[in-house]
Formats: structure tokens, C-alpha cells, sequence
């Protein structure tokens, strides 16, 4: 009978490479489509901008799940390189609402091209079940590190 904390022993050893040759493999392709390396989040935030133009950063936050503080620092970056620009909100003058530029425009019709360049290499290591279970597992493990509040520090008193 197989321990199942053996199993899950090297888990974290397998998320962590998977992670790491996805990062290389995504600058790689970004690359071959004339697009410069991206931190992570970037191609959320113009996808979601591509399909909703006009956003208010509240609303982008909640579709693309990054944080503020992350969410802030992207669209700092996307808008020095004028890809972005944000206008106050006619609704709340506090709220600033997000609209892409033409160059934004162009990057997001690149990013489509490489997100369907991407998907077809996908398709080819794994089935339709395949990735379906995929996507279910990395949810889940997703909503369980997302949600993991870290326990007390144990500490030992030794009299």
C-alpha cells in the first residue's frame, strides 16, 4: 500500500518547475510575437480591458483577481509605455476608469494571435478530459493556497 504523504511529498517540487518552465516558455513565446517580456497579470489586464474598454479598476480587480496593490503597479507600467489611460469616473470621482489606447489595441491583437498560437501547442499534449481535469486540479489547489491563512508559530518552551 502506497503512504499518501509520500505521494504528495514532491508536490510542491512539481508546481514549483511546472511554474518556472512556464514563465520561460511564456517569455519565449511573447518573443516570438514581438511582444517584450510581461510580468505576470499583464495579459489578464489587457485581456479583460480588450473585452470590456471603459473598466473601472474595481471591476478589472475582481475580473482578473489580482490584487490592488499588483492591479495598481500594472497599470502604472501599461500606461508609462501608453498602452493605458485612466480618467476619473463621471459615477465617483474617486474611481478611475480604464480605456486602452490604439497601441494598446495592437498589443492585444498580438497577445490574441500568441494566446491562439499557445493553445494549439496545449492541444497537442493533452486531450479535451485532460484538461479539464487540469483545470479542475489547479482550482483547486488554487482556492486552497489562495485561502490558507498561515498557522501561529509553534513555540517550544524548554525549562
Amino acid at each position: 500500500m502506497i503512504n499518501p504523504d509520500s505521494i504528495l511529498e514532491d508536490l510542491p517540487f512539481y508546481l514549483a518547475r511546472a511554474s518556472l518552465v512556464f514563465r520561460r516558455f511564456d517569455d519565449r513565446t511573447l518573443r516570438s510575437r514581438g511582444i517584450e517580456s510581461m510580468p505576470t497579470g499583464m495579459a489578464s489586464v489587457l485581456h479583460v480591458l480588450k473585452e470590456r474598454d471603459g473598466c473601472a479598476v474595481n471591476d478589472l480587480a475582481k475580473k482578473t483577481h489580482i490584487p490592488n496593490g499588483t492591479l495598481t503597479g500594472l497599470l502604472d507600467s501599461l500606461e508609462r509605455k501608453g498602452h493605458i489611460i485612466r480618467t476619473r469616473s463621471p459615477i465617483d470621482g474617486r474611481s478611475r476608469i480604464i480605456r486602452l489606447k490604439s497601441s494598446g489595441l495592437e498589443l492585444c491583437e498580438k497577445l490574441s494571435e500568441r494566446h491562439r498560437y499557445v493553445m494549439s501547442l496545449f492541444g497537442e499534449a493533452l486531450t479535451q478530459e485532460e484538461s479539464l481535469e487540469l483545470k479542475r486540479i489547479l482550482g483547486k489547489l488554487t482556492h486552497q493556497m489562495r485561502n490558507h491563512t498561515t498557522e501561529p508559530s509553534s513555540t517550544s518552551s524548554e525549562d
